[in-house]
């Protein structure tokens, strides 16, 4: 729950805020509402090569039983009762498991105050979180491919689970090693596949820490007679950074790039208070954001090529491609062995088409 407002009306927020809390309201045409937002969402979610080429990426990476890779579909909305709201308000609801953060022009001693009158009435309750299966990377590269008839462009996944909790000290690291690979226009993926070979408007890469499992996920966009070459230079500059040492300028740029980012977040006051959580949360140190900027400076090219090694897996990664299939089907096979999925990421054998008997 979030809430913002003057200092001076922070008693009549306070009253709003809990009374939400303590005192949900579930009205079934409010439900029903949100049902049709979202049902109209996922029409168009089936004509949009991005959305589709996401689900299929986490279902193939997580497992449909995982909950990174459960899908939401009309099926699965249509199953939500206001019951399952309520149940599921009253088993997750609880202090045991809950963090508060308060920024502002407030003291400290005054800010207690004001968490013990109006949450100091929050009753306990015993709760058993679920456990989950750990996640590994595919033991070599893959391609799935949605076949869309229609399409003129390709939209391209290569994506693999990782290993990586927020807060290790690899994070702040592999972030860096990973804006010199592809985060920002300046990037060695971005200026591959758009400024050298013209295959795309923008392609980039990203690197995320998980408590149950990060991901590494690089994307783009591309014309489909170029699908197969698109693929191959995204490879070229994953094994690149493995094999090759970062330059001098990268890293400054990286480095200047993540800095300004970090300092530009700093005037919002829900990111300081998502800074708090996070140290609270994931146990981090007292300082890990108040000497963020000096563990970044640190970074050496070494360190840069170190996670490369660690966290790039050129070898073992699912691609994920949506596009017209007899027009890039038999070149994706270089890559590795292909199989068809449908837009809910369930694979099939495509059947091959067949002239009607009499037909000349």
């Amino acid at each position: 729950i979030y809430a913002s407002s003057l200092t001076k009306h922070k008693g009549a927020l306070l009253d709003l805020m809990t009374d939400v809390l303590y005192n949900p309201s579930f009205p079934e045409e409010e439900l029903e509402k949100l049902k049709k937002q979202t049902l109209s969402g996922l029409a168009s979610q089936k004509d949009d090569p991005g959305a589709i080429a996401t689900n299929v990426r986490n279902v193939i990476l997580y497992g449909k039983e995982h909950p990174y890779g459960e899908l939401t579909t009309e099926e699965t909305v249509n199953n939500i009762t206001l019951d399952d709201c309520k149940t599921f308000y009253q088993k997750y609801f609880t202090p045991d498991i809950a963090y508060l953060a308060i920024v502002g022009d407030i003291k400290v001693k005054d800010a207690k105050k004001l968490v013990k009158k109006y949450f100091g009435q929050w009753e306990s309750k015993p709760l058993n979180l679920p456990k989950f299966e750990a996640v590994e990377a595919p033991a070599e590269t893959s391609v799935a491919l949605v076949d869309r008839s229609n399409s003129v462009q390709s939209e391209i996944r290569l994506a693999y689970p990782i290993n990586l909790k927020k807060g290790d000290p690899d994070v702040v690291k592999a972030n860096l090693m990973n804006t010199i690979l592809g985060s920002g226009f300046s990037a060695r993926l971005n200026q591959n596949l758009r400024e050298k070979h013209a295959y795309t408007y923008g392609a980039g890469s990203s690197i995320s820490s998980d408590m149950i499992v990060g991901r590494f996920n690089a994307a783009t966009s591309v014309r489909n007679e170029v699908t197969d070459s698109a693929i191959y230079q995204m490879l070229h500059e994953l094994h690149r950074i493995i094999d090759e040492k970062a330059t001098d300028k990268e890293l400054a740029s990286a480095k200047a790039y993540i800095t300004g980012s970090f300092a530009r977040s700093l005037e919002s006051p829900q990111t300081i208070a998502n800074f708090a959580l996070n140290v609270a949360r994931y146990n981090l140190p007292e300082d890990y954001y108040s000497d963020y900027l000096k563990r970044l400076d640190a970074v050496t090219l070494n360190d840069i090529q170190e996670m490369a090694r660690k966290y790039i897996k050129p070898d073992n990664a699912n691609i994920i491609v949506v596009g017209k299939g007899s027009e890039i089907a038999n070149a994706l096979s270089q890559f590795g062995p292909v199989t068809y999925y449908d837009i809910y990421g369930n694979s099939y054998v495509p059947k091959k088409a067949s002239i009607p008997d009499g037909l000349t």
